[in-house]
């Protein structure tokens, strides 16, 4: 044996972030080792517009967890990206004087993974942003060039619709470009950029400014649902909070109504949770009704899904 080869061999293994236990090779956990902004800032620039953060080792690029912290979880802008296989940058939108929170991984999700598998260990952030200064007219059309650029890459990107209207879209950002770039306000820019995103019409595409909701197309068609009139066609009418009504006819089958997706008050869906164990327990057909349902947005919890739905296909899948 060559002297000193056992400290040797602890110190690749500790080298390689693996160890052998009684013969199987069990991998380090990733960590975080960098985050911009990291946990605990203050006065973060409410013009930052990317989060990055930074692990121990290459990872597994194929999934991700980042929690939401309800409404302190930021307003994400397209879809979180690996720029290598240890650094995932986030494009945001933050609001001044604001506190955020979220989390690379939990308890309960953990798709933030290493190459080998391994699941990255929690890392909760929380931070404040301080007040915006006013911009000068060199930086505001600064910030329209970025916001531009930013929602270019979206549309091209991430638009599931992208092709479905036959837009030249590149075309189409050219001719608005150098309208958008001066523009003197945030408002105006999210108005002409409603403009030029118009003709997908598509009315699930809006824009946000101070609080505000713009749209870029507007639909009329009529519900085929009389709200009104729900109470007295379905039998043992019962508001179970005010996003869920259920109703139950004489040969058991029940009847649920989600009439929105509360995503700032989820206890308000308890009641739906209530009703699909009562359905599955009895082994009787469930009516699900969503007509008077607007629907929702989802970028408050990568990887976290509809709770409503995962609830319905677990009991499913109990059900004989």
């Amino acid at each position: 044996m060559i002297a000193g080869q056992p400290r040797l061999v602890r110190w690749m293994g500790a080298a390689l972030g693996a160890v052998l236990v009684a013969g199987t090779l069990l991998a380090e956990p990733p960590k975080v080792v960098k985050a911009v902004p990291d946990h605990g800032a203050k006065d973060v620039d409410p013009a930052l517009k990317e989060f990055r953060v930074t692990f121990d080792q290459p990872m597994s690029t194929g999934g991700m967890s980042v929690v939401r912290g309800g409404p302190s979880f930021p307003k994400i802008v397209g879809k979180p990206r690996w720029v290598d296989d240890r650094t995932l940058v986030m494009t945001w939108q933050l609001e001044p004087d604001h506190d955020y929170w979220l989390s690379i991984n939990s308890g309960r999700f953990t798709n933030f993974r290493s190459r080998l598998g391994e699941s990255a260990v929690p890392y909760p952030i929380s931070l404040r942003t301080g007040k915006r200064a006013g911009p000068t007219a060199e930086d505001q059309v600064a910030r329209n060039r970025e916001a531009y650029e930013h929602l270019k890459r979206a549309i091209k990107e991430d638009y599931s619709y992208f092709d479905l209207r036959h837009v030249d879209w590149d075309k189409r950002f050219e001719e608005f470009a150098r309208r958008l770039w001066l523009l003197p306000t945030p408002r105006k820019f999210a108005e002409t950029m409603a403009e030029l995103l118009s003709p997908a019409e598509d009315i699930h595409l809006w824009l946000a400014v101070d609080g505000e909701s713009i749209p870029t197309y507007k639909r009329r068609a009529a519900w085929n649902v009389s709200t009104a009139n729900l109470p007295r066609i379905v039998p043992g009418w019962e508001e179970r909070s005010p996003a869920v009504f259920s109703g139950k006819y004489e040969d058991g089958i029940r009847y649920l109504c989600i009439r929105n997706w509360p995503g700032d008050k989820p206890d308000q869906l308890e009641g739906a949770f209530e009703l699909l164990a009562e359905a599955a327990a009895d082994k009787k057909p469930l009516i699900i009704d969503v007509r008077a349902n607007g629907g929702g947005a989802e970028p408050q919890e990568f990887g976290g899904g509809d709770p409503v739905l995962t609830a319905a296909l677990a009991l499913l899948r109990q059900a004989p």
